[in-house]
């Protein structure tokens, strides 16, 4: 499995003295989606900002694709990497939908025609063919998120680092970003690192999860191994998907004998139906 960062932060101070980041160590392997979990203030926008290279003061190494990220030029490290901002109305800054999205492959000189083509591929894979001529003031906000995500691809990016991706959009909108999302990393293997404090996306997006306390590294695994503990995940300021936490409860208090905890609907609709079985056996 490729390995595209290696994070060894020892520590990373703002220059007003405010520790962000301090002894953390991880990896992001290839195709995988990895969740940064963590309290407001827990360093995550800092540490997506540090691995796209945009913070430099730090103690420790970045390494992307085997190459430490200070020693790589803007150039190289955005051709492989993209941050989406927490707000797209930060990022989006042409007239059209089509200037915003071809701006980067034009600045990184490619021709006019293959700035063309990489458009419409990068529109096609967020799902916004046809929007090319569509100004930006008269999108929605969940429109805009995908046209900054869209900007990115079609400079090449395969890795995306995204702040809050679901943040600002309404229940349906958030239903629809986090299916694209999903669709973005498993079928079109785009490797994603997702900072966000919503706890309740971590089992149906997230491969592994890095709960951030303090700007150290908390729990890091799978959703099934973190989410097990009610409270060490509060003694880390979060809580437990809603799911995880009834079952949680039925399984600890009321002595209900579920071989785990299920964190989605899914999951906890096969314990029921199995749980239930086992009972008409008996």
């Amino acid at each position: 499995m490729k390995v595209r960062y290696r994070v060894n932060i020892s520590r990373f101070s703002y220059p007003d003295g405010t520790l962000a980041i301090k002894e953390l160590e991880f990896e992001i392997i290839s195709g995988e989606c990895m969740g940064i979990l963590g309290a407001n203030g827990s360093g995550k926008t800092t540490l997506l900002k540090i691995m796209d290279g945009i913070l430099k003061g730090y103690r420790g190494y970045v390494e992307l694709d085997g190459e430490e990220i200070r020693d790589l030029t803007p150039r190289q490290i955005y051709s492989k990497v993209g941050l989406v901002f927490q707000d797209p109305d930060d990022q989006l800054f042409a007239s059209t939908v089509y200037e915003d999205v071809a701006f980067g492959p034009l600045n990184m000189g490619f021709s006019e025609w293959e700035t063309r083509e990489r458009v419409k591929r990068a529109l096609k894979d967020v799902e916004m063919e046809g929007f090319e001529e569509r100004r930006i003031e008269t999108l929605s906000y969940g429109q805009k998120k995908r046209v900054c995500i869209a900007g990115l691809l079609a400079m090449g990016q395969e890795v995306l680092l995204m702040d809050e991706p679901l943040a600002g959009l309404d229940p349906l909108g958030e239903l629809r970003m986090l299916r694209f999302l999903r669709s973005l990393n498993r079928e079109k293997g785009v490797t994603m690192v997702i900072a966000s404090h919503n706890v309740d996306i971590a089992p149906l997006l997230f491969d592994r999860v890095l709960v951030l306390n303090k700007g150290s590294m908390g729990l890091l695994g799978r959703p099934q191994e973190v989410f097990q503990d009610l409270f060490g995940v509060e003694g880390l300021r979060l809580r437990l998907p809603y799911i995880g936490e009834l079952f949680w409860k039925l399984k600890n208090l009321h002595n209900i004998p579920f071989p785990s905890v299920a964190l989605t609907v899914e999951q906890g609709r096969h314990l029921i139906v199995e749980a239930l079985r086992s009972t008409k056996d008996i």
